[in-house]
């Protein structure tokens, strides 16, 4: 038997435009994180620290903005942890695509349909995978946010770390093998 809540139902009409705002809020997130990107690109050095710490950590926080605004702002459009990652997870992949189209557009000469393939596959997903990962993190915070009491970043800084750890790993791991002459795809 379920449990009388104290707030009045929902209409669907409003539940479903509540969830058509997150979305678009949590796409918005990954717009973000392309300027985040950009200012990373020309204000910090090249090298191993840039691609190996430095971006990663400045693209997984910038790239959930959205779901931080609807954290902060609209919490009450934000139903489940589930739907936090996968909002969080949706600024990842707006990200990636983005990314995908100004590395192959204006960074590649050229690019080969491997190089595309792999852009389009393996960086998406390590970008949606880490994303949701900072969501799952995120989503620990929802039901005091909900309950409009304090909460503790610490109880999501261990998700973020190991999305920032990932992400970092694969940069190595590309900047390496092409570094050395191998091929990816």
């Amino acid at each position: 038997m379920a449990q009388p809540s104290s707030l009045p139902p929902v209409p669907s009409t409003v539940r479903l435009r509540h969830r058509l705002v997150a979305i678009l809020w949590s796409l918005s997130g990954g717009l973000f994180a392309i300027f985040g990107a950009l200012v990373k690109e020309t204000g910090v050095g090249g090298g191993p620290l840039l691609v190996m710490l430095f971006a990663p950590a400045i693209e997984e926080v910038l790239k959930p903005c959205g779901v931080y605004f609807l954290l902060e702002r609209r919490v009450q459009y934000l139903s489940s942890r589930l739907q936090v990652a996968l909002l969080s997870m949706m600024g990842g992949i707006v990200f990636a695509a983005i990314e995908n189209v100004i590395y192959l557009c204006l960074y590649v000469r050229r690019p080969v349909l491997g190089l595309i393939v792999w852009r389009w596959t393996v960086c998406l997903a390590m970008h949606a995978a880490c994303s949701f990962l900072v969501g799952l993190g995120l989503g620990k915070l929802l039901p005091a946010m909900r309950r409009g009491e304090p909460f503790e970043l610490e109880d999501c800084f261990g998700w973020v770390i190991a999305a920032i750890v990932i992400h970092g790993v694969y940069n190595a791991s590309v900047t390496f093998i092409t570094t050395f002459g191998g091929r990816l795809y």
